[in-house]
């Protein structure tokens, strides 16, 4: 199980450095929008700004390519750590790591193409923008049916998933009905349905890009694009909607992690294509309308870096990227420099968590008794047990045959830490050590506690401390 993790993250970091090596640096950089988060102009294409444009995107290039290189090593050594904890942790910075490497060759790539304009004269003309009002707002590639519909599926099924959690429906002999556990998966898909649902709104509410004097040519170029948006919007509803009701059997009938890993990789994988369908499409559009586009909007000012879009004048609170598809926000807008934060915060919460993971799974496990209480201790105290309300307790020396689910918590290599259904009684508070085979089963009103310790003496010590 944890080899499929890492494969499936080694394979989501190479997508994701391959991904963003053919946004940044296409074939025919002459033939693109952008250069490098710079708006493509004539001027880049004669003489001696043609070879130190060409200079540029090579060197870049090849910086990608090292760092790029580099981190795929790392990722490869990941195979070789022992504890999930730990490799979890590192997967994560490394693909964030490889978002930052490409970020860096943006950036040189940015400062020294808007260096190149100074040089060769074009001076960036601040504040004008350009729209088409014959087309204004006309064009569209959804319609609201559209996102509306695989939501409300999505909908009925976390009420499925919460009605068979309450018991008011029975399908089956379901061993985690009962535990929410569904419940929560399905909340979490439903959610991402929505996420995806809004995204796609904003997409196709954008103001449409003007690229020539022409209004037919404007129509065509912003519908064809919205529409290429609209498919990939639509099947990845669809597909979040399908596996979520997948995923939601998968957590009350057949129970082991491996199929829900296995589940969750075909999900990844599908979502990856819809993914290169929409880069190629958008690839083809910008290629056949590169020709006929006779309008540049020189807002390169705006753009820091090449990624952020900061401009007090534009009222906007979302734009178009500049580089790769979709939308980003206008940080200069009120509600952009909010959602910057927010943002932020969560990128600093999940590095966060997952280093509080790491601690956790590097700390021993631990049972001790005091003030006639079992305690469970692992940086804090986890459970406390009053030894006069235990009922019975069992000590088990060989826990294998012993079927355990978790519903919450946390399942590491090392460790189990939760709640868990264990042999089909749900609700079980869960402290385990893995490497120690031995166990205490306790039974409380509140209960059954299944718990242990990296020493497998205390585990002996506290069956004999509760039972004399």
């Amino acid at each position: 199980m944890g080899k499929i993790f890492d494969i499936t993250m080694f394979g989501t970091l190479i997508f994701v450095l391959i991904l963003e090596f053919m946004i940044m640096f296409p074939k025919k950089w002459k033939e693109k929008k952008m250069i490098l988060g710079v708006r493509n102009r004539k001027e880049f294409h004669d003489g001696e700004a043609e070879k130190e444009t060409e200079h540029i995107f090579d060197s870049c290039r090849k910086q990608m390519l090292i760092s790029s290189g580099m981190i795929v090593i790392c990722g490869a050594v990941m195979f070789l750590l022992d504890s999930l904890a730990s490799r979890t942790f590192f997967w994560v910075i490394l693909i964030y790591l490889g978002i930052i490497a490409s970020s860096l060759s943006l950036i040189r790539g940015n400062r020294e193409m808007k260096s190149l304009k100074r040089k060769i004269g074009i001076v960036s003309a601040k504040g004008v923008v350009y729209t088409d009002l014959k087309t204004a707002g006309a064009v569209h590639g959804l319609k609201p049916v559209q996102l509306i519909v695989p939501c409300v599926a999505n909908a009925l099924i976390l009420v499925l998933a919460i009605l068979l959690d309450m018991h008011l429906i029975n399908i089956g002999n379901s061993i985690n009905a009962g535990t929410f556990a569904g419940s929560f998966m399905t909340l979490t898909f439903f959610m991402t349905g929505v996420i995806v649902a809004w995204c796609a709104w904003m997409m196709d509410n954008l103001r449409n890009e003007v690229i020539s004097d022409d209004s037919d040519i404007n129509t065509n170029y912003n519908r064809a694009k919205k529409k290429v948006m609209a498919a990939f919007a639509i099947s990845t509803l669809w597909i979040n909607t399908i596996y979520t009701l997948c995923a939601l059997f998968i957590t009350l009938f057949m129970g082991p992690e491996l199929v829900m890993i296995i589940s969750v990789l075909i999900y990844a994988v599908l979502i990856a294509v819809c993914l290169c369908v929409l880069f190629s499409g958008n690839m083809k559009i910008e290629s056949r309308y590169q020709k006929e586009a006779n309008v540049v909007a020189d807002d390169d000012d705006h753009w820091i870096m090449g990624m952020f879009y900061y401009n007090p004048e534009d009222k906007r609170l979302n734009v178009e990227k500049r580089v790769g598809i979709g939308a980003t926000i206008n940080m200069a807008h009120p509600a952009g420099k909010a959602i910057a934060v927010v943002i932020a915060l969560m990128l600093f919460s999940s590095v966060v968590s997952l280093s509080l993971v790491g601690v956790i799974e590097g700390t021993p496990m631990s049972i001790k008794t005091e003030g006639n209480m079992v305690i469970c201790h692992q940086l804090w105290d986890a459970y406390k047990i009053p030894v006069d309300d235990i009922q019975s307790v069992e000590l088990i020396n060989d826990r294998s045959n012993i079927s355990m689910i978790r519903t919450s918590g946390m399942g590491t290599d090392s460790e189990l830490w939760g709640n868990f259904t264990v042999d089909n009684e749900t609700g079980c508070k869960v402290f385990l050590y893995r490497q120690v085979n031995s166990m205490l089963k306790i039974k409380t009103s509140d209960g059954l506690y299944y718990i242990n310790s990296a020493d497998e003496d205390e585990v002996k010590s506290c069956y004999d401390y509760i039972v004399k």
